[in-house]
């Protein structure tokens, strides 16, 4: 049988599957080959919240799996379709500066927001956390970018959003 002619198209996830601690997987560039050659559509998905779509296809491009950012699904730009659904709400960020080049269009209000957006952040202090409390104690609502409890990197585990 041949699985190509029925196959409508394919989501694939990046780290972990074609790259793992920013290097290529072997079979990766053949497997992007192999679906151009076919004319198979495809999409990457990642739950990444670091990085926006411009940089993470730089970085893709980078280490050899050339794409374009329209083939790529992130969680970090899912949200911002939720959030125009929303009506474009008055948002407090806790996501990375790079991240935050995609919510440009958003109104940001650090002092009664409408929706915190909560990415992956390394600058968490107290005062951060606890006025994030405290706006969603005044009515704002959570918007996680991912629900992991917590991941994985070289040294052990990390908190996460």
């Amino acid at each position: 049988m041949n699985f190509s002619k029925s196959i409508k198209g394919v989501l694939l996830d990046l780290d972990g599957v074609f790259y793992t601690s920013g290097k290529i997987i072997p079979g990766a560039i053949g497997t992007l080959k192999f679906l151009r050659k076919k004319n198979i559509p495809f999409r990457f998905l990642t739950n990444t919240t670091t990085i926006n779509k411009r940089t993470l296809r730089e970085k893709l491009v980078n280490i050899g799996l050339g794409c374009d950012e329209f083939e790529i699904i992130s969680a970090g730009h899912v949200a911002i379709d939720y959030l125009r659904k929303m009506g474009s709400p008055s948002c407090k960020f806790f996501i990375t500066e790079n991240l935050k080049k995609d919510y440009s269009e958003f109104k940001e209000d650090k002092k009664k927001p409408t929706v915190i957006v909560i990415g992956d952040y390394q600058h968490w202090t107290f005062e951060q956390l606890n006025e994030a409390f405290c706006n969603v104690m005044d009515g704002a609502e959570i918007l996680a970018l991912q629900m992991g409890r917590y991941y994985s990197i070289g040294t052990g585990l990390r908190l996460d959003a």
